[in-house]
């Protein structure tokens, strides 16, 4: 050890419930999902990122449209 140095007493960290910081998102995400190539991991987190931002872009009209008729109507019509 050089002069100077302190030997650090903090033991290893070990991957958590979060992964290991410093893997790359991708192989994070092979890690977690259990897929065994690249591309099923993309195709896997594409399956959830669309219908995500879809719910995103929806949720900016909240307020933003009016509705003509009646609503309690509508919403007990079978």
């Amino acid at each position: 050890m050089a002069d100077g140095a302190v030997a650090s007493r903090r033991p290893p960290t070990r991957p958590g419930a979060l992964g290991d910081p410093a893997l790359p998102p991708l192989l994070q995400g092979k890690s977690f999902s259990g897929r065994k190539t690249t591309l099923d991991t993309i195709e896997d987190a594409l399956r959830l990122l669309v219908p995500q931002k879809g719910q995103v872009k929806i949720s900016s009209l909240r307020g933003k449209l009016s509705c003509e008729g009646d609503l309690e109507r509508m919403r007990t019509d079978s």
